[in-house]
């Protein structure tokens, strides 16, 4: 398919991809997130933040192996964040994608600090449960 609309039409493809992650208190049960931010707010970036200072960090780090980080921001959930790469060609988009993933988990093992791609970490919402 990826042949014939590229020989046929003159198409290509390019993918990106947004990763969300959540940060969290590692070794800590029950789970604690890092930060107790709202979607989008600057509350989530604010100086002397972990969470922005990883960010930071893995954005340095990806910009520096050549991937574009188009944005990164506070996602819903406490410590919840959003990290969206640049369009590429499909395998190069994955290749990203496991650079990007593998950034986040040991970034985030420097800072003392568990990523979990698990974009839902709470069976009863998005964020932190009542009970806790």
């Amino acid at each position: 398919m990826r042949r014939e609309a590229e020989g046929d039409h003159n198409i290509s493809f390019l993918a990106g991809f947004e990763t969300e992650v959540v940060f969290l208190e590692d070794g800590v049960w029950p789970p604690v997130p890092i930060s107790n931010h709202a979607w989008s707010t600057s509350l989530s970036m604010r100086s002397g933040s972990v969470g922005k200072a990883i960010l930071e960090e893995i954005y340095d780090v990806l910009t520096d192996a050549g991937i574009e980080v188009q944005q990164f921001h506070g996602e819903s959930a406490p410590g919840q964040y959003e990290i969206i790469t640049g369009p590429l060609p499909p395998l190069e988009a994955v290749d990203a994608l496991v650079f990007t993933r593998d950034t986040i988990y040991n970034v985030c093992a420097k800072h003392g600090v568990r990523a979990t791609l698990y974009p839902k970490v709470f069976s009863e919402s998005c964020s932190l449960p009542s009970r806790f």
